[in-house]
């Protein structure tokens, strides 16, 4: 659920996220222009305002990834969802001075956010993903990291000039160029 709580010490307001099943909220964050984003998982469907958003109907348990953006009155602004197969989730965002949204989390076997779509790294558990969206909620791109073994997105920040993303590994794990492995060599 995403809320506002005033200085004033008084709740200004609290919207519900729910589904058939679980709905996890990850992480949140607010714009320089008082816009909230709420970032989570959630199993099979989503439900928020009495939309209803489905991940992979007919198939059990499957998870997906959302963005719920509200101005700081809770009107909706837009909800973008996304995944794959297997367990995906959004671990944590935030946002930059000119609204744009950044998101990471962890995928399973391939992961689809607009047309693009990232695949798993060959005897993969996990895999971690860092995506950019502007400030109506187009993908402007996704980019993977990781290796064999578990690798994991824990959170991300923005200064504005970079992006910083924190996590784990387990093996090794590429980052485009970059190869680290679990001893800390590059």
């Amino acid at each position: 659920f995403p809320a506002h709580h005033a200085l004033a010490q008084q709740w200004e307001w609290a919207e519900k996220v729910t589904g058939n099943y679980q709905v996890l909220g990850n992480g949140i964050a607010v714009s320089s222009h008082n816009r909230v984003y709420a970032i989570g998982t959630y199993y099979d469907t989503l439900i928020f305002k009495d939309t209803l958003y489905e991940f992979f109907a007919g198939e059990e348990r499957e998870t997906g990834c959302y963005i719920i953006s509200v101005d700081n009155n809770s009107g909706t602004r837009w909800i973008k969802t996304w995944g794959g197969m297997g367990f995906d989730e959004a671990t944590a965002i935030d946002v930059d001075i000119n609204d744009n949204v950044f998101a990471v989390g962890s995928y399973q076997y391939y992961m689809i956010l607009e047309g693009d779509t990232l695949s798993d790294s060959i005897g993969s558990d996990y895999n971690i993903y860092l995506a950019k969206l502007d400030s109506l909620g187009n993908a402007l791109w996704i980019k993977k990291a990781g290796s064999v073994g578990d690798d994991k997105a824990e959170d991300v920040i923005t200064d504005n000039s970079s992006v910083l993303v924190s996590g784990y590994f387990t093996d090794s794990a590429d980052f485009d160029t970059i190869f680290v492995s679990a001893t800390g060599k590059i």
